[in-house]
């Protein structure tokens, strides 16, 4: 089995759709922060703080005011346009570089080379689930990781303060309590959250690769899966607890939060069906 995951690995990371894709991502979080006016409401802040009261501290060296939390891409949410674009194209862009490798596999007839170089033919089909889902949560994640190293070379960390109503985390979101007092750990919990759920959303494109072997279709599935909860859950139940809102964990809310959980767990059922196909590829 570590033959053939060193080749999906190699065939998942290395290559010009995965580096176009997470450039993309690292583009978006970079625009995210000198296209939008956070970096200049905050100079404006410290100009007029400065202004109005010399001995005060400038926002950008104390960490009770601003900190790099507040320039990071999901503190600004819709607001920031360069979000909502990652928040809607994300799906799509998890599922180029290596989504529709399944398909192409059955379709070039690679797939029988592969499971030859197997032990066990279920060791392509495992090492096949595996792979997708750390490329598609990765590139998910990238933008994430990277808006958070550019705020920091804005701003310095430290401990946010409810108070100041810079950041976007509420009192009904989970984990709330944990932004305010260890915000590198509520860091850390969102970026996985990130990367599950759309590790996730990719692995569909296996299970839909079971029936349809048009690639294009099949990196298209995580979108309408996505998309596709959030106008269940809106127009259905008159809740906000679709996949796409709640892909940015600062709205997700204690009291939508087991839905999230549920659809989470149905799309993770819809995954493994992929492994039917163990039984019903034959060589």
């Amino acid at each position: 089995m570590k033959e053939i995951f060193k080749i999906e690995c190699m065939r998942a990371f290395r290559n010009k759709k995965f580096l176009l894709m997470a450039l993309a991502g690292c583009l978006i979080a970079l625009l995210d922060l000198v296209g939008t006016s956070w970096l200049g409401g905050a100079i404006d802040l410290a100009q007029c703080a400065e202004k109005i009261e010399p001995g005060y501290t400038n926002v950008f060296e104390s960490n009770a005011v601003v900190t790099s939390l507040y320039f990071w891409m999901p503190n600004h949410g819709d607001v920031s346009k360069y979000y909502y674009v990652y928040k809607v194209l994300i799906p799509v862009m998890a599922a180029i570089p290596y989504g529709s490798s399944y398909v192409e596999d059955k379709r070039s007839g690679l797939i029988n080379q592969l499971i030859l170089r197997c032990k066990n033919k279920k060791d392509y089909y495992i090492t096949k689930f595996i792979v997708t889902f750390i490329n598609g949560g990765t590139i998910a994640a990238i933008p994430i990781v990277a808006s958070l190293i550019i705020s920091m070379c804005v701003a310095p960390w430290g401990i946010p303060v409810y108070s100041v109503s810079f950041y976007s985390v509420g009192k009904r979101a989970v984990f709330a309590e944990l932004f305010y007092k260890h915000p590198e750990l509520y860091v850390i919990i969102y970026i996985i959250y990130v990367f599950i759920l759309f590790g996730l959303l990719n692995c569909l494109c296996l299970t839909v690769g079971f029936f349809e072997e048009n690639k294009y279709a099949v990196i298209l599935v995580p979108f309408l899966v996505y998309y596709g909860s959030s106008f269940i859950m809106k127009y259905l139940f008159g809740s906000t607890a679709s996949l796409m809102t709640t892909s940015g964990m600062m709205l997700l809310y204690k009291d939508i939060a087991v839905y999230v959980a549920v659809q989470i767990f149905i799309v993770f059922v819809v995954d493994l069906l992929f492994f039917m196909k163990i039984k019903k590829d034959v060589i």
